[in-house]
């Protein structure tokens, strides 16, 4: 994908989507007590380039998900393996695909207090690692990872060995999954790895809603949305399914911790992207 528009007044734009998303009446707040979330600061993801910035979650809090949001890129997120199972670092990175993107990762932490109060076995917590394989050049791919039955996938995420891997579809496949939708845009293979974090909930439930158009970033189009979770509830993870595997997305994460949902922006070179937002919500 091609961009032709000055990086800053995408970044700017971008920016009023979020305010303007903020500014959406909230719902009544949960007890949030134990929940916390980590900012990485802005860095310059570099054209055709990566970047890999550390997030750590606090002292005594495990790790429950992660998200990004960039100015305009195709972003995918990624995790080394040296972060499943572990507390910390965290170390999400991804791919440019125009000079000068900003992006900033996102992460969420919990105590094992604050896990119970909202019907999680905190000693459940484990990782799945589901089927993964190779991506042709040009070719699409939908790996998942399936969590034990009776068991509830609480996030996701997913490791590309290579750039060139873009993301369309990034989310819970009812309570027990989660999937991703690839797509490689590079001129070689591409291996991809896909785990869920799973446990035992008692209360959790997805929440979705259509994406919106939104205008245009540059010289693609852009839908954005929000899945606001139920009164007396906390969102645990962000998903998008797009309708189109030319989409990309470019922002996949929580609003923030007491705004009780998530927030997905994406964008399409061809047409209005289309689809579905996932919040993955706890009782």
């Amino acid at each position: 994908m091609q961009h032709r528009s000055n990086p800053l007044l995408r970044v700017a734009t971008v920016l009023g989507v979020l305010a303007a998303c903020i500014a959406v009446a909230m719902p009544a707040r949960a007890d949030l007590t134990g929940f916390q979330a980590v900012t990485s600061p802005y860095h310059t993801v570099p054209f055709k380039g990566s970047a890999y910035v550390p997030i750590t979650c606090p002292g005594g809090t495990t790790p429950i998900s992660s998200g990004y949001s960039g100015s305009i890129s195709p972003y995918r997120r990624l995790t080394t393996f040296s972060y499943f199972g572990n507390t910390s670092p965290w170390i999400p990175g991804g791919t440019g695909a125009a000079p000068d993107d900003v992006v900033t990762e996102y992460g969420l932490c919990a105590t094992s207090a604050a896990l119970s109060a909202h019907g999680i076995n905190p000693s459940s917590l484990h990782y799945v690692f589901g089927n993964q394989g190779t991506i042709s050049p040009g070719g699409t791919k939908l790996p998942w990872a399936a969590c034990p039955s009776g068991e509830t996938a609480l996030s996701g995420e997913f490791v590309a060995t290579g750039p060139g891997v873009t993301t369309w579809g990034d989310f819970p496949f009812g309570t027990n999954e989660w999937a991703v939708a690839l797509r490689n845009n590079s001129a070689s293979d591409q291996q991809v790895y896909v785990a869920a974090l799973c446990a035992q909930a008692e209360r959790a439930q997805v929440i979705t809603q259509s994406l919106a158009p939104s205008g245009t970033i540059g010289d693609a189009f852009a839908a954005q949305q929000n899945a606001i979770c139920p009164s007396g509830t906390v969102a645990t993870a962000a998903g998008l399914w797009a309708d189109q595997s030319t989409a990309e997305i470019t922002t996949l994460r929580l609003g923030s911790v007491g705004y009780n949902g998530a927030y997905v922006y994406a964008a399409n070179i061809n047409t209005v992207p289309t689809g579905t937002v996932y919040a993955l919500c706890l009782g």
